[in-house]
């Protein structure tokens, strides 16, 4: 038989050949131009207590609002937020972002789920889909971002194991293409915070876009958002969100109930050391940690910033030979048990 007459069954079972360097020009769709791509898949990771949920939340209501984020472009677009961890903490959150940003009013195009959905069942999978596509059609609107908030408490398995994150992943890709949106999963990054999030490296390699939040050391709360990975474009640069208290509503004891709110403008995140002397990560920690105290005027005692870093999640088991070596340094001193940074700027 003669190969070239030889057809195939069906012209959908042949893959479609692009020439050379056709659709070079083709631009890049933007959430957040320069932050979040659509129809993706990324991670925002960091420790407990770092505020990354808080920051995930100024993008998601962003978003849904159409609002200008940090000086970039957002395309307006429904968000559908997965609140693994469920109680009223999100939607104390989300009323305090809108006080601050949306004169108290709420986002018609913002939608929560306040349970977690396990990723590692088929059954619940397509039963969300089902939900997100329901709504699409009742609305007549397309989600552009859905968020899952984390991911220890929609993943079925173990995290380290690469075949239960493989299908982990599987899962948010079949959502992300029956959906067309953005997957932006929450993460926990591991005990080693330079190794980047916790458990097996097959999320990372199959996010798109992946970013870290670390506790900022300043007077004021705050975060610190690092690109650590962006697959088409340049990485964005390192910035500091500061977070302020915003009132609620007064409870039936009479007790004022607040929440905290991610800023959307960025700065420049503080310098680690104004001294000029190389330090290692663990008296980096330390040094911010008075430094944050004394930039409040509130007490630094020994014990004091001891307790500051093991609140913040910060695992220091020689803390007393790391203030001791940023004594020998010369970067700090010790006045009567209080931790005084030497030669700090003004």
């Amino acid at each position: 038989m003669n190969l070239m007459e030889i057809k195939p069954q069906y012209d959908n079972t042949v893959f479609n050949l692009i020439n050379c360097f056709e659709g070079y020009d083709r631009e890049f769709s933007y959430l957040i131009k320069g932050y979040l791509p659509t129809q993706s898949l990324g991670m925002v990771y960091g420790q407990s207590g770092a505020f990354k949920s808080f920051h995930v939340l100024s993008w998601a209501c962003s978003i849904a609002l159409g609002a200008e984020w940090n000086g970039a472009k957002v395309k307006q677009s429904p968000v559908l937020y997965i609140a693994g961890e469920g109680g009223v903490g999100v939607p104390r959150r989300i009323k305090a972002w809108c006080n601050k940003y949306n004169s108290g009013c709420s986002i018609n195009d913002f939608w929560t789920i306040e349970h977690p959905v396990s990723f590692g069942e088929l059954i619940q999978v397509e039963q969300l889909i089902r939900t997100i596509l329901f709504k699409q059609q009742a609305k007549d609107v397309k989600f552009g971002l859905i968020v899952i908030d984390t991911l220890a408490r929609c993943f079925s398995g173990d995290e380290n194991r690469s075949d239960d994150m493989n299908r982990f992943v599987a899962a948010c890709d079949r959502i992300k293409a029956a959906t067309g949106a953005t997957v932006l999963v929450v993460h926990h990054s591991g005990k080693n915070t330079d190794k980047g999030a916790r458990g097996s490296s097959v999320m990372r390699a199959a996010c798109d876009f992946e970013y870290s939040v670390t506790r900022a050391e300043v007077s004021k709360l705050g975060l610190i958002l690092e690109c650590t990975k962006a697959k088409d474009e340049s990485e964005s640069k390192t910035q500091m969100f500061e977070l302020d208290e915003k009132h609620l509503f007064v409870d039936g004891d009479g007790d004022n109930i607040s929440s905290l709110v991610c800023s959307i403008d960025g700065q420049e995140p503080p310098k680690e050391n104004s001294s000029g002397i190389k330090l290692g990560k663990a008296e980096q920690q330390v040094w911010g940690a008075i430094r944050s105290r004394m930039a409040s005027q509130e007490t630094t005692g020994y014990k004091v910033i001891k307790g500051d870093l093991e609140a913040q999640g910060f695992n220091i088991s020689n803390y007393s030979k790391v203030v001791g070596s940023l004594i020998n340094k010369g970067v700090i001193k010790n006045e009567n048990n209080d931790l005084i940074i030497i030669n700090q700027s003004k």
